[in-house]
């Protein structure tokens, strides 16, 4: 409201209040019950009933609040037991967020059978928010230089962990595979249908490993390389191959394949441009 009007308003009420106060003196025998009437009028307005039903209604707030409060317990996220077993042997432990939810789930790798003869390698998936899956790991490798999971790396930026584990070894090389959780399952990554087994080291006459590229440079990994060199002859020459993959929904997609021709000392020699996978290496 403006200051105009407000002025216009008090103006309009002491107008009133003279002419009330003219109309009083004319009678001054009515002045006693104007009197008793305001004191009366008081009076009723100090009535305490509507205070006392306030305070009445309030008193049911506590009861309210407590019920409220009152909340059933979470389910599990995914099912299944994500405890080890009692016949674990040599387990080792890892993390990934394999669900994406902002928590880091365990990863195990222990095997079972007769004390110090296992017989089976397994990876196993606890979930922060309850449940597990395990695996069995039948690469024939895994028996003699065991298996190891580790910690988790997103390949497609898709906001989920997936994580590397070593399956296999020979006398210069690792095998290391690629695992997911795929609706709550621990599943090994293929590649054509072929569980998958990257290998990673070097001799004389020949090399192999695998990175990640970030091919928008937007800081999320988009494809995953895998290259391996094999020496001509007895030269410095090497045929070199190197094939891109996706990741999608448990396959790694072939997306491109180069077959490049390399001499060993030449300057990038072994250099295609992206850099080594976090985790991707033997522990």
């Amino acid at each position: 409201m403006s200051h105009s009007r407000l002025r216009r308003g008090v103006v309009l009420v002491s107008i009133l209040v003279l002419v009330a106060t003219g109309c009083g003196d004319d009678d001054s025998d009515d002045a006693a019950p104007s009197t008793s009437s305001t004191t009366t009028t008081t009076e009723a307005t100090t009535t305490t009933a509507p205070t006392t039903t306030v305070a009445d209604s309030t008193t049911t707030v506590p009861a309210t609040t407590t019920t409220t409060t009152t909340t059933a317990a979470p389910s599990a996220q995914c099912p299944g037991d994500g405890a080890l077993p009692g016949d674990a042997q040599y387990a080792t432990l890892a993390g990934a967020d394999v669900d994406g939810d902002g928590d880091v789930d365990t990863l195990h790798a222990y095997a079972t059978g007769d004390p110090d003869t296992p017989n089976q390698w397994w990876l196993q998936v606890s979930f922060a928010g309850g449940g597990g899956s395990a695996l069995a790991v039948d690469h024939p490798g895994a028996l003699l230089s065991g298996v190891r999971a580790n910690d988790g790396v997103d390949l497609n930026g898709d906001g989920t962990e997936e994580f590397f584990a070593k399956i296999g070894a020979g006398a210069s090389t690792t095998i290391m595979g690629v695992f997911d959780v795929i609706d709550c399952a621990l599943v090994h990554v293929t590649i054509e249908g072929t569980p998958s087994e990257l290998t990673t080291g070097a001799t004389v006459g020949s090399f192999s490993g695998f990175e990640c590229l970030d091919i928008d440079v937007n800081g999320a990994n988009d494809f995953l390389l895998v290259y391996s060199g094999q020496r001509l002859g007895d030269s410095n020459d090497f045929e070199v191959t190197a094939i891109q993959y996706a990741l999608v929904d448990g396959e790694l997609d072939l997306i491109l394949a180069d077959g490049l021709g390399m001499t060993e000392g030449d300057p990038g020699f072994m250099e295609f441009g992206g850099e080594e996978c976090p985790n991707s290496q033997p522990g």
